[in-house]
């Protein structure tokens, strides 16, 4: 039996961005995560007061996983 090795293979390479967005959707995704992502939406609605809610979690979003 002859294998194929690894002729035709093609690699993928995933950009920081696309890992930094699956790591932030499994967060958003765990029970456990979930009291922290309520506390740093409440911070973020707490140093910006006059955004609207869309905008807190967008911030959010950008900053949680700092």
């Amino acid at each position: 039996m002859r294998s194929k090795g690894s002729r035709g293979l093609h690699v993928i390479t995933q950009t920081v961005e696309d890992l930094q967005q699956a790591h932030l959707y499994v967060l958003n995704n765990s029970n456990e995560v979930f009291p922290y992502i309520l506390r740093h939406e409440g911070l973020v609605k707490e140093n910006n007061p006059k955004i609207s809610k869309n905008k807190v979690l967008k911030k959010h979003n950008k900053t949680f996983l700092e």
